[in-house]
């Protein structure tokens, strides 16, 4: 077997962000990574929001910032619940792939761009596998997280949402 030289730690890492992440398995760094990955393609799936308001302290404050779109986002979550497992990023899966715009179709719409990108390719990917069955482990634990229990019919609705939306991409 090849030993592998240790890099000093002030070299600069070359590598994929979600490479790097793997190779720490920290979930601080996974989540630095992922939100790295969003905020590159939020700029080809995204939309800047304009935020106005009053802060916790009373403060007025406007904010213009970046949100990223439904395919981004929907990248992100399967990534993340591959590196987390947990029931909320499966829920958030689902309720975006649900709730956005005008639901599945707009969703796919947004991610169907991103499709180049071996990150999305690999989260399509997830999602295939985690969203086989109804009682596979994607809609077993979006239902979870809601319910705190079994809901067969929860778990039904999260897996056909993901398996909607897979059937739409053009992969």
């Amino acid at each position: 077997m090849a030993r592998i030289a240790r890099k000093p730690s002030n070299a600069v890492e070359r590598r994929s962000p979600l490479v790097h992440a793997r190779r720490v398995r920290g979930s601080t760094c996974f989540a630095w990574a992922a939100s790295y990955l969003v905020h590159r393609r939020a700029r080809e799936n995204g939309d800047v929001v304009a935020l106005s308001g009053t802060t916790i302290r009373g403060e007025k404050a406007h904010r213009s910032i970046w949100v990223c779109g439904p395919g981004a986002f929907v990248t992100m979550k399967a990534l993340s619940f591959r590196s987390r497992g947990e029931n909320k990023d499966a829920y958030d899966l689902v309720y975006v792939v649900r709730n956005f715009g005008d639901g599945i179709e707009d969703v796919s719409s947004h991610l169907a761009p991103l499709c180049d990108d071996d990150e999305t390719l690999r989260a399509i990917s997830i999602l295939d596998e985690d969203f086989q069955s109804v009682d596979g482990l994607g809609p077993m634990r979006a239902a979870a997280f809601v319910h705190g229990t079994r809901n067969e019919a929860a778990e039904a609705d999260a897996w056909s949402a993901v398996r909607d939306l897979l059937e739409r991409l053009p992969v």
